[in-house]
C-alpha cells in the first residue's frame, strides 16, 4: 500500500512536468478497509534496436534532472538515515575507508551537491518504447529528491544486479556507470563536477538501504581506484 501510495504521488507530480508525455496517466487511486488499487495508462512495447533506446533513456534523464532540482549540503546528504546505513555497513567490515575520509573532508570545506526528482527503480525493465515513444513505468520507489542523475548509475548496474548471465568486471561497471552518468548531465545541460562523488554516495546509500554484494565490491573497486590516484 505504501508503495502504491509513492507512486500515485509521483505520477500526479509529473502529469504536468517535462515527462509527463512519457509516465503513465494516473486515472484513479483508491484506498479502502485496508487495501488500495492504483489505475494508470498502459501502452503497448514495440522493438527498438539497443543503441537507439540508450539515446532515448539518455534524453529522458536529461529532462527527469530539470524537475525539482536543487543543491544540499555534501554534510546533510551525509546524514540521510540510508547513507548513515550504508557508512555503518562499510565500518563494520572496514572497508572504503579512503573513501569515507575523502567525503568527511569535503563536508568541512562545506561542498553542495546537486539532486532532484528520481525514478528510484530506472532499470532497463521499467522502460518500453511505444508508438508514442518512451514510456517509463514503477514509479512506486520516485524520490522528490535524489542524487544528480543517481538512476543513470542504477540503469547500468541493475543488468549485473539481478540477471546471472550478465556479471561483468568491476572496473568494466564502473566505467560504464559512471560514462552513462556524464552522458546524462551533457544531455541535461549540467556541469556533474566529479561525478565520482556522486558514484560513491549512491553506492553508500544502496548499501543502507539493500546491501547488496556487488554494492560493497563497486565501492571496493572505487577505493582501489582513489588510492592508486591518491584522490
Amino acid at each position: 500500500m505504501a508503495a502504491l501510495s509513492r507512486e500515485a504521488d509521483a505520477l500526479r507530480h509529473l502529469e504536468n512536468s517535462e515527462v509527463s508525455d512519457q509516465v503513465p496517466r494516473l486515472m484513479d487511486f483508491v484506498q479502502s478497509g485496508g487495501q488500495a488499487a492504483i489505475h494508470q495508462s498502459y501502452r503497448r512495447r514495440r522493438p527498438l534496436d539497443e543503441s537507439a533506446m540508450h539515446r532515448e533513456v539518455l534524453a529522458f534523464l536529461g529532462r527527469l534532472a530539470d524537475i525539482d532540482r536543487k543543491e544540499r549540503r555534501l554534510a546533510d546528504v551525509m546524514q540521510q538515515q540510508a547513507v548513515v546505513a550504508g557508512i555503518h555497513w562499510c565500518e563494520a567490515r572496514g572497508m572504503a575507508g579512503t573513501v569515507l575520509r575523502r567525503l568527511r573532508h569535503l563536508c568541512e570545506e562545506d561542498i553542495r551537491v546537486t539532486g532532484h526528482r528520481s525514478h528510484g527503480d530506472f532499470a532497463p525493465w521499467n522502460c518500453a518504447w511505444t508508438d508514442a515513444g518512451l514510456f517509463v513505468f514503477d514509479w512506486e520507489e520516485s524520490r522528490e529528491w535524489e542524487l544528480l542523475l543517481a538512476d543513470a548509475f542504477y540503469y547500468a548496474v541493475a543488468p549485473s544486479l539481478h540477471i546471472r548471465s550478465q556479471k561483468e568486471r568491476l572496473e568494466v561497471l564502473s566505467e560504464r556507470a559512471l560514462a552513462l552518468h556524464g552522458k546524462a548531465a551533457d544531455h541535461a545541460g549540467i556541469e556533474p563536477g566529479n561525478n565520482e562523488i556522486h558514484w560513491a554516495l549512491w553506492l553508500l546509500r544502496q548499501l543502507g538501504l539493500q546491501p547488496k554484494p556487488l554494492y560493497g565490491d563497486l565501492l571496493g573497486e572505487l577505493e582501489r581506484s582513489w588510492q592508486k590516484t591518491g584522490a
